[in-house]
């Protein structure tokens, strides 16, 4: 790692992240959706509204109050 200290693992960055989310995932609070890739954000005066997801076999279209990538 030449560009940080700080060097890792992508799957050990991505368990230390989920298990920080983890009690937010239990409660329900918080939502991931694998296996989806976005592919159109309805907005409104720069804010999102709406994504829609492509996954292999379905779509989804979310609403959030706040959406995080």
């Amino acid at each position: 790692g030449w560009v940080s200290r700080l060097c890792f693992e992508p799957k050990v960055g991505e368990r230390v992240i989920r298990d920080m989310l983890e009690p937010h995932l239990t409660s329900k609070r918080l939502q991931i959706f694998y296996q989806y890739e976005p592919v159109k954000a309805v907005t409104k005066n720069g804010v999102v509204g709406s994504v829609l997801l492509q996954g292999k076999k379905d779509t989804l279209q979310i609403r959030a109050r706040y959406f995080l990538d």
